[in-house]
């Protein structure tokens, strides 16, 4: 089997949350190519996921040994130092889709894919809303793409009635993300019939807050 089928088997798993499968592909990557970095990373955030953080820490400080400004094993390391030194445990309920109280969009960044690197499934972000638009912005309030469709005038709607909202990188390919936007209440149509759950999520101790921005001029 070649690589590149190998690592799109590779991403599939992790996305479906199969870990088990996820490492047994990554790791047949390796016996082909002992320093893909691409498979070293994805090993390095199962096993965060799996609360491995001794693994994971080895895994992304041999990532940065063969490329040592590596964004992505730098952002592992942190998160295995961080999860090492506390009980953060990940929770699927964090990312669940809820009829109603759930919406997935996918949009595309106006940024190159480079300086999207710090991003990773399960992140927490922010609306920013403007007259006609709505703004991501990552937790350090740097805009990495914004809404400027009918999606921006249902969340600005929204957003005018005081409805608290959070919202979650679900995944990022390049330049495309996929969002999850939730509510406290029923305010979307539904899009499925019965929860989901996503297979990337964030800690407990670090629950997206629901959030009800100021909307700024254009």
């Amino acid at each position: 089997m070649s690589l590149e089928i190998l690592s799109q088997k590779a991403v599939r798993a992790s996305l479906d949350g199969d870990w088990k499968g996820a490492i047994t592909l990554n790791e047949d990557i390796l016996k082909l190519d002992k320093n893909n970095i691409n498979a070293l990373n994805r090993l390095a955030k199962i096993y965060i996921e799996l609360k491995k953080t001794k693994e994971a820490k080895k895994i992304a400080k041999r990532v940065l040994k063969l490329d040592p400004i590596n964004e992505i094993a730098k952002k592992n390391l942190k998160r295995a130092d961080k999860f090492s030194h506390t009980e953060g445990i990940t929770s699927p309920e964090s990312l669940i889709k809820e009829p109603g109280k759930t919406k997935t969009i996918s949009l595309e960044s106006k940024l190159p894919p480079r300086e999207l690197l710090h991003l990773e499934p399960g992140e927490i972000l922010k609306l920013k809303p403007y007259r006609h638009k709505v703004k991501i912005l990552d937790l350090a309030g740097h805009e990495i793409a914004r809404i400027e469709d009918e999606t921006a005038s249902t969340l600005l709607s929204i957003l005018k009635k005081k409805i608290p909202l959070r919202v979650n990188l679900i995944n990022l390919e390049g330049k495309k993300l996929t969002l999850l936007i939730k509510g406290k209440k029923e305010i979307f149509p539904p899009e499925t019939k019965k929860p989901d759950y996503r297979s990337y999520t964030t800690p407990i101790d670090e629950e997206p807050p629901y959030e009800t921005p100021t909307i700024a001029d254009d």
